[in-house]
């Protein structure tokens, strides 16, 4: 029952974490077009989180050539085979100071993963290769080398 719990709330992790960097780039600069044909570039400034139950309720602070957007949403995690981003708000922050006070506000969302074995998932399409025992054999090769790390 332990490891089924475990096995579960493992999958939660990658499944928030797999969500969170769906097409982000992380404190690099991304380019985003605006309505007026303009490329805005942003970074993340910081993203704070909690989880209550099977929900992930996320501030996302992002900095751009136009100024501080903090983001809000939640990720539900409930069926883990669709976990499902809901958006809640866009608002524009005036000041850094301003964004330290909503942070600071926030303390609640300060929730931090448990530290664990991480789990890595490779999918490898099978009519990549001549047939399944090729497959199978790069599968093999990957797993001896993988557990010798």
């Amino acid at each position: 029952m332990c490891n089924n719990k475990m096995t579960h709330l493992t999958l939660y992790m990658v499944l928030l974490f797999g969500l969170i960097s769906c097409g982000q780039i992380s404190n690099d600069k991304k380019p985003q077009i605006k309505a007026s044909g303009k490329i805005v570039s942003s970074k993340e400034v910081w993203t704070i989180y909690s989880k209550q139950d099977t929900i992930f309720h996320v501030k996302r602070l992002l900095s751009s050539d136009t100024g501080l957007t903090l983001l809000t949403y939640d990720i539900n995690t409930s069926k883990p085979e669709a976990a499902s981003q809901n958006f809640i708000n866009a608002k524009k922050v005036e000041s850094e100071n301003e964004a330290a006070a909503i942070k600071s506000q926030n303390a609640s969302l300060n929730w931090t993963p448990f530290k664990t074995t991480p789990i890595l998932f490779v999918q490898i399409e099978a009519s990549a290769f001549k047939d399944e025992i090729e497959a199978l054999e790069v599968r093999q090769n990957i797993e001896q080398k993988l557990k010798l790390h």
